[in-house]
């Protein structure tokens, strides 16, 4: 039997990031201008469609947007079991890789999704449905979640920045 590692269990509920979208904003714009005025139009055209494509497939992996994959709750339970619960309402249970990132400003979560036999292994007793483990869903899920300050309240994330940072080794 599991040995819990937290008193309480993290559950972060996300929103959009003003800060992330007003960034995002004006460097597209600044590239954008960019593209247009150094480059002939046909190429600059097709630079900027490229982007817009680019964008696109980012907005996807961004947390808290429309997408119906994007990351809308992240929690960790008592035992130190990341789950994250997109749009369409499915868990996800994940762990979390070394190469995460942990500052006081923001955080950049490296994931990796746990399939259900190694789910199933670490004692997790619920796992995302079969049917909606396609490729394309798995190709879309996002592997590293970027989560700003206003993201979500300052109490859970400075719970989840300690757990990253020090409860994350047991």
């Amino acid at each position: 039997m599991k040995k819990p590692i937290l008193p309480t269990e993290i559950l972060i509920a996300l929103h959009p990031s003003l800060y992330l979208w007003g960034w995002l904003g004006f460097f597209s714009m600044l590239v954008v201008g960019v593209l247009a005025y150094c480059l002939p139009w046909p190429i600059a055209f097709a630079a900027i469609l490229l982007y817009a494509i680019y964008l696109l497939w980012q907005y996807t992996q961004l947390v808290a947007t429309r997408h119906e994959h994007s990351i809308r709750t992240l929690r960790v339970d008592v035992y130190g079991q990341l789950s994250v619960v997109d749009g369409l309402g499915r868990r996800w249970f994940a762990e979390v890789l070394p190469d995460t990132v942990v500052h006081r400003y923001g955080l950049l979560i490296h994931l990796h999704y746990l399939d259900e036999a190694t789910a199933d292994e670490q004692g997790v007793k619920e796992s995302a449905d079969r049917k909606t483990n396609s490729l394309m869903s798995r190709w879309l899920r996002p592997t590293r979640l970027l989560i700003l300050p206003d993201h979500a309240d300052a109490e859970s994330l400075r719970a989840l920045r300690v757990w990253l940072r020090w409860g994350l080794h047991y």
